[in-house]
């Protein structure tokens, strides 16, 4: 049987589509594992709904017009697959490095031109696909402390993902 909530309405389609996602929701189920918001045209902050969902596995967030990735992803500890493609990112937050499940991840269509050391930290990364950006040159981060101490390397780069076995760079305007 499935649960209903009433809501105000009007409702934009991203609050419709978790609406649905919390409608049904099994009572034995302790949380959503998968979320597809994608093609949605979303533009905007993204609903703090989302950031509460500490079980999520899988976030599909492609096809949109988002400009920035909330720090509040942090919260996600169980994610192991985020699909940000064909947004109109621009950077990528720091708390990233907390997403120590991440397995895949693609960012591919957007407008990076770097991204933080701290990316490095997601040491679980299998599948990366950062094509069709602006890099100009892959980030290597060296003599940061905190880095060291937490992948025992001085020169930080793409290389300390060890479990990395596809990375996408195609399309990207690559100098060095």
């Amino acid at each position: 049987e499935r649960r209903r909530v009433k809501r105000k309405f009007p409702r934009s389609k991203l609050q419709v589509r978790l609406d649905t996602y919390e409608d049904n929701l099994k009572p034995e189920m302790t949380g959503i594992q998968r979320l597809d918001l994608h093609g949605l045209h979303i533009s905007h902050r993204l609903s703090d709904r989302i950031w509460d969902m500490t079980k999520l596995q899988v976030l599909n967030l492609s096809h949109n017009l988002i400009p920035k990735l909330s720090p509040k992803v942090q919260y996600l500890i169980k994610l192991a697959d985020l699909d940000v493609s064909h947004n109109m990112l621009t950077s990528l937050p720091r708390k990233m490095e907390d997403l120590t499940q991440l397995k895949t991840f693609n960012a591919s269509h957007n407008s990076l031109s770097s991204f933080t050391g701290f990316f490095f930290k997601c040491s679980r990364l299998e599948s990366v696909d950062f094509s069709f950006n602006l890099f100009q040159k892959l980030p290597i981060v060296s003599g940061n402390l905190e880095l060291l101490k937490a992948t025992k390397q001085w020169d930080v780069g793409i290389g300390v993902l060890k479990a990395l076995r596809f990375l996408n760079l195609e399309g990207n305007k690559f100098t060095e």
